[in-house]
């Protein structure tokens, strides 16, 4: 996955990625990740953060949530896709 950030929107990212991929006689698309919390929103998609190629979005850094009863430091992503550790 290659990162990118708001400042980076810019189709030439994808459009690089995509040659390398291509080069590599790949079919699939490259995922990119983005990290920032401007405008982050768990209902949202990586797309909203403005890269139509974005597939996840990594918004919420350091927050503190209870896991069965368990206090936890975390970072929220939002994902386009099932993580592959899912069943």
């Amino acid at each position: 996955m290659q990162p990118c950030t708001r400042e980076d929107d810019d189709d030439d990212d994808d459009a690089v990625a995509l040659d390398e991929y291509r080069a590599a006689f790949s079919s699939d698309t490259p995922a990119f990740w983005s990290a920032g919390s401007v405008g982050f929103r768990i209902a949202t998609s990586p797309p909203a953060i403005g890269l139509a190629y974005a597939r996840l979005w990594q918004g919420m850094f350091d927050v503190t949530q209870s896991w069965n009863g368990v206090p936890l430091t975390i970072d929220v992503d939002i994902a386009t896709t099932a993580p592959p550790s899912s069943p």
